[in-house]
């Protein structure tokens, strides 16, 4: 199967044109209330601050905490709000860059799960309607207009590209699927610490079953890929 053909870019189109009711939201005026979605403004606005000063990798705020600052990015995942600087840097002001993170996270993971489903199904079909699934999983709603978890909905997106990358290792040797794998690995686990733990339930249940299936699995490449995303 080729890695595009004229049904994969139609899909993907529609991919994105189903999203839209999803995010239509976040291009109105001002920003909505959510749990957290409001602290993801101020962290911005302090990674901005840190980077600016020259804290490379961004640690410690000096202006939260009633002025006395604490270490929030040694706690809090900084994927996100790095994702968050080049917009900032653009002039689209930080409630903007914010919104656009959480609005770009939805098509980008429905895209990302198209081509693992289909990777693992091996149909066009089976990854167009998994990925439409992953898009309007009630648990995303949630966590994008109540929960308001930037890291979470980030997070969202590296799910299905480790496992896309999972299923290529065990079928052949890729030096460029492995760096793809500790990318995305060390972007989950930066992105949001506690779901990377979680996913890494399901991740080693695939792996177990990927062992059970293919003839020949590539192991080595597939554990050096997590041990490269954790050093990152």
């Amino acid at each position: 199967m080729k890695f595009f053909n004229k049904k994969t870019t139609l899909f993907l189109l529609l991919i994105v044109l189903v999203s839209l009711p999803i995010i239509l939201p976040f291009f109105h005026k001002g920003f909505f209330p959510t749990h957290d979605g409001e602290w993801a403004v101020v962290r911005l606005a302090d990674m901005y601050r840190e980077v600016r000063d020259g804290q490379i990798p961004p640690r410690f705020s000096g202006n939260l905490n009633f002025g006395y600052g604490y270490p929030l990015f040694q706690y809090a995942y900084p994927m996100p709000y790095l994702l968050g600087l080049p917009t900032f840097l653009m002039h689209f002001g930080l409630v903007n860059s914010i919104k656009l993170l959480f609005a770009f996270s939805v098509p980008l993971s429905g895209i990302a799960m198209f081509f693992a489903a289909r990777e693992m199904w091996k149909s066009d079909d089976g990854g167009l309607i998994s990925s439409l699934l992953y898009m309007y999983l009630p648990y995303r709603m949630v966590d994008l207009y109540v929960r308001g978890s930037l890291g979470e909905s980030i997070a969202s997106i590296t799910f299905p590209i480790i496992l896309f990358c999972l299923k290529r290792l065990s079928q052949k040797q890729s030096v460029f699927s492995m760096l793809i794998l500790a990318i995305s690995f060390a972007t989950l686990i930066l992105s949001h610490n506690i779901m990377a733990v979680l996913f890494g339930i399901i991740l080693f249940a695939y792996f177990i079953f990927l062992l059970r299936q293919e003839k020949k699995i590539n192991t080595a490449q597939i554990i050096l890929g997590l041990i490269l995303g954790v050093g990152i």
